[in-house]
């Protein structure tokens, strides 16, 4: 049968309700789907709750709770003001996108809320909670510091943490591009320097803080002068976490190495166990002393192999280390060493690719497909070719989208005359990460508009602005129309539903359809038994 939003509208109030109700204990369904469709699925939901209309803003905006930070702006701008006040304890705990987050800041400074931040007191800031860090960093630096504790700042910093660990959390999170992640990043450091005015540690009198503090939050929002003001032993004990946070900017990364220098001498004492625990501290290891690491230890291979940010330079010295060290050759290969060696795959010269065995490789090709290879096209285009032949995967042209999903980014390997004659179940299977790696000439010619209509949500998404520059405006049309949802202004999605379904099994398959929307499209078809 066809499905519309609008089928959403038709529901009885129980239902309807009942509907809510589900979406609101599991809002990391409704924050995973594309924009365009959070507002389809919330404007038809205020309809049937019969908030639509006439109905006040604020009164949508109560009514639809942790939804609520998907609505239109303009019903954030037409809630009555004082309503932000009175709720503000439940929306600390939603995930607010950019827009809404811009416009939700600005509103709760207005004189009818909380007023300027120069004049709020501790109480004040215990009720925004962690909705203090999204405040632009203008905001922050005009707070008050007597009413600014370092304290109070290091205990939002650790809500937020188990916040971005929880299930919506982890939804929210995932939207975000590394430029919003450094935007936040930026703005815990600025606040909590700003909490430092006021304290013995900005005036470097007092250490860091312990290793117990720094597992509870991300060490990012501390920054690398507080993290260098740590204890040696409690740097030490935490050298994971230190090493294992993504959002510290790599510029930060030397000076932490050079304090861990510091601590246990040059890197020819540096232990197998040390190394694996250095995490992304580990390409601050210049050219000359990776040659002389222990690679020939495995647990120190998968340990650097892990890393993506290495230089070509530094990535051939682990690949040519990584053999030497172990007597090997590529053509000897085994799939646990090529797993092993991650990302310095791209260490690899063309010519020691095309020697490596098919089968070892294609067995290793669902892990480094996961990966964001800084191979070149010429590497990746060879890497395909070891699982294009006949008695692997076969020619691309029979690859399935199980297949498809099994290469991951290797994918972006193909040739233009491959991706130009993919069909939409192997469309399917293409991740995002493939998509956005592509040499944006190649994604032009590669694929016409009706190939892109086939594409989901986060396929599009995967699109870089590199890439969209090169498109032709009918490519530009069908990307937009599957970023937006609409082509005539009411998207259909087909969904086979037995005809017995009561209004509560409705219900448990709508919150199935706006889960399966996470793969861009609705699919599954259910069979109920009385």
């Amino acid at each position: 049968m066809s499905f519309r939003y609008s089928k959403v509208s038709t529901l009885g109030p129980s239902s309807c309700r009942s509907l809510l109700k589900g979406l609101k204990s599991q809002p990391q369904f409704v924050t995973a789907l594309p924009p365009q469709r959070q507002l389809l699925l919330l404007d038809a939901l205020s309809s049937c709750l019969g908030l639509a209309g006439t109905s006040s803003p604020q009164e949508k905006f109560v009514g639809l709770g942790v939804l609520s930070p998907f609505l239109k702006n303009s019903t954030f701008l037409s809630v009555s003001r004082g309503t932000l006040v009175q709720t503000v304890e439940s929306v600390t705990r939603y995930c607010f996108p950019p827009k809404t987050q811009t416009l939700l800041t600005s509103l709760l400074q207005e004189p009818q809320e909380f007023g300027p931040p120069n004049l709020w007191i501790p109480t004040v800031l215990e009720r925004l909670d962690r909705l203090v860090p999204l405040f632009p960093d203008q905001s922050l630096q005009a707070l008050n510091t007597s009413a600014l504790s370092t304290a109070w700042v290091l205990m939002i910093f650790s809500k937020d943490y188990k916040w971005r660990s929880s299930p919506l959390g982890v939804a929210c999170t995932n939207n975000e591009s590394p430029q919003q992640r450094a935007e936040r990043t930026s703005r815990q450091r600025n606040l909590l320097q700003h909490s430092l005015l006021a304290s013995s540690l900005a005036r470097g009198a007092v250490l860091g803080p312990e290793c117990q503090t720094l597992q509870s939050l991300s060490p990012s929002a501390l920054g690398a002068n507080v993290l260098l003001g740590m204890s040696n032993a409690e740097f030490m004990d935490c050298l994971e976490v230190i090493g294992g946070d993504p959002d510290i900017p790599f510029k930060d990364l030397s000076n932490l190495f050079a304090k861990l220098l510091k601590i246990v001498g040059p890197v020819s004492n540096f232990s197998p166990l040390l190394i694996a625990r250095l995490g992304r501290l580990a390409t601050q290891i210049r050219y000359q002393q990776l040659q002389r690491l222990p690679l020939r230890n495995m647990q120190v291979m998968e340990a650097l192999g892990k890393e993506k940010e290495w230089n070509s330079n530094q990535l051939q010295v682990l690949a040519r280390g990584f053999l030497q060290s172990n007597n090997l050759s590529t053509n000897t290969l085994d799939t646990l060493q090529l797993v092993a060696l991650g990302y310095a795959v791209c260490g690899l010269q063309s010519t020691d690719l095309q020697k490596l065995p098919p089968l070892e490789f294609c067995s290793a090709v669902l892990h480094l497909g996961s990966l964001s290879l800084s191979c070149t096209e010429e590497q990746l285009y060879i890497l395909t070719r070891l699982c294009a032949k006949p008695d692997m995967f076969g020619p691309v042209s029979g690859w399935t989208e199980d297949i498809f999903r099994e290469m991951g980014t290797l994918a972006a390997g193909l040739q233009d005359i491959e991706l130009s004659s993919l069909v939409q179940e192997q469309i399917g299977g293409l991740s995002s990460l493939a998509v956005s790696i592509l040499e944006p000439k190649k994604f032009a010619v590669s694929f016409s508009p009706a190939q892109l209509r086939l594409f989901s949500w986060s396929q599009a998404s995967g699109v870089t602005e590199q890439q969209a520059k090169l498109l032709d405006k009918d490519q530009l049309k069908a990307l937009s129309i599957v970023l937006t949802g609409q082509e005539d202004g009411n998207p259909t999605y087909r969904a086979g539903m037995a005809p017995e379904v009561t209004s509560a099994l409705f219900t448990l398959f709508l919150c199935c359809w706006v889960l399966s929307f996470l793969q861009g499209q609705l699919t599954f078809i259910p069979v109920w038994q009385p």
